[in-house]
């Protein structure tokens, strides 16, 4: 496939990492490419295809606002529930040791 003259990407049985993807979509826009490109995805109503979609979704909002964002600050971007909540863990609790004084260093 000469990707110069190519103007159409087309997405069939779809790939659980977006940046597969749009590393596709970039292929056909780069290389001297002058003519528009079409995108086109594909996804049978009433399947497990159309979950796999909403990941996708999802999964690009989360890197485009946390990663994309160049932001290495998660505690401004998460609070500890959530973070810890993308592992399936419990945020440890901080008050027990607090209220005996562990952890203080003499």
């Amino acid at each position: 496939m000469n990707l110069q003259e190519a103007s159409y990407v087309f997405h069939f049985d779809r790939w659980w990492n977006p940046a597969v993807e749009h590393q596709a979509e970039d292929r056909t826009y780069r290389l001297g490419q002058t003519s528009p490109v079409h995108v086109y995805q594909y996804t049978c109503e009433n399947t497990i295809e159309e979950r796999i979609e909403q990941i996708l979704i999802e999964k690009q909002a989360l890197f485009d606002e946390l990663v994309d964002d160049v932001s290495i600050d998660l505690k401004s971007r998460l609070t500890a529930e959530e973070l810890f909540g993308l592992f399936g863990l419990a945020p440890p609790d901080r008050s027990k040791g607090a209220d005996k004084g562990e952890g203080n260093l003499k």
